[in-house]
């Protein structure tokens, strides 16, 4: 309305820039007419798929507007005074206004600018609601993790002390040490990945003293394992699968055999055992097995490599990951899965 006075102003009566002021201020009706169909009918009926109702009010709203716009121009133009012909003419051009630069087509407008709005903010909703899900499935698969090793674990301990107090003893004592990691060091999103080897070493141990002479374990570790990182109780299901599901049942000439090898910050984990010629692939389907692959898709989506191979006598796993690493300051962390760094605790 301003620019259209100020541009008026010096080159029309002042009749003339009112009457321009006042075509302008029809933004006003078109205002109303856009609000009452976004904010009211929209809502009411199309969210309950009443398309009927809603084209059947949009209707009789866009009669009532087209009349007052109609005998709105028809008295600013004087219309009646003219001839028929030329009173048909301008009521042609008036109507052809209405519906291709009138209040539908803004309100369409508005419409798909607010629809457009809205898509984007329901899409950042679903996003933060997929990253919310994502953390609290990776809790709990975490939460889960926890009693499924330490079940194994008692067991050993349980079974030696029946008969081998001493021995026993050296298990609660490795067990401590583990607890310890699991309830100070697991919170974290990432771990040191010499703790989590750590892990394996002493799981791999409880084992090796429960099992004693008929098992053969070959362990392998090369690469710089310092100041890498990895997320916490990755690798030890593949490890707690080799004696449940592999060791455990066979009398003898049982094997694990362990490899990790670290380059820059990629790693390779492989490990495989030996397992009875009848068993299938239950090994598969156990809980600790399925909630690492579904952490790997959380926390490594696109970064890894994960092959299951069950053979006649024997079973192996490799995984091939990208690293986490400390930077410069040692409480400094580098995610390369996100390329962000935060304070480790």
């Amino acid at each position: 309305m301003f620019w259209t006075f100020w541009a008026s102003a010096f080159f029309c009566s002042i009749t003339d820039t009112l009457g321009y002021v006042l075509d302008s201020a029809f933004f006003i009706p078109e205002m109303i007419y856009t609000y009452i169909i976004v904010y009211h009918f929209f809502p009411k009926y199309i969210p309950r798929k009443r398309y009927r109702s809603f084209f059947a009010a949009l209707a009789k709203l866009s009669l009532v507007f087209f009349t007052t716009f109609f005998i709105y121009h028809f008295w600013r133009y004087g219309v009646a005074e003219l001839p028929l012909e030329e009173q048909l003419r301008m009521g042609w051009f008036v109507s052809v206004n209405f519906f291709i630069f009138g209040p539908p087509v803004l309100c369409g407008m508005f419409l798909t600018i607010k629809m457009l709005k809205s898509f984007y903010a329901k899409m950042e909703e679903k996003q933060q609601l997929v990253k919310e899900n994502a953390n609290a499935e990776l809790q709990l698969l975490k939460a889960r993790v926890h009693p499924h090793f330490l079940f194994n674990t008692l067991n050993n301990i349980y079974s030696f002390s029946l008969t081998n107090s001493t021995k026993a003893k050296n298990l609660v004592h490795r067990l401590a040490d583990t607890l310890h990691y699991m309830i100070y060091d697991c919170d974290q999103p990432l771990v040191p990945l010499s703790k989590e080897l750590k892990l394996l070493n002493d799981y791999i141990a409880l084992e090796k003293i429960r099992y004693g002479t008929r098992l053969e374990i070959e362990t392998q570790i090369e690469g710089e394992t310092e100041n890498k990182l990895i997320a916490p109780l990755l690798m030890i299901p593949f490890v707690e699968n080799c004696f449940k599901h592999g060791t455990s049942q066979m009398i003898e000439e049982c094997w694990v055999k362990l490899q990790v090898e670290v380059i820059d910050e990629m790693m390779s984990f492989k490990i495989s055992n030996s397992k009875p010629i009848k068993q299938t692939n239950e090994s598969v389907k156990g809980i600790g097995l399925k909630n690492v692959q579904k952490r790997l898709e959380l926390i490594y989506p696109g970064q890894y490599q994960l092959q299951i191979a069950s053979r006649e006598n024997s079973y192996h796993v490799y995984l091939e990951l990208k690293l986490s690493e400390m930077e410069g300051d040692p409480d400094v962390v580098l995610d390369f899965s996100t390329g962000k760094t935060y304070q480790y605790a």
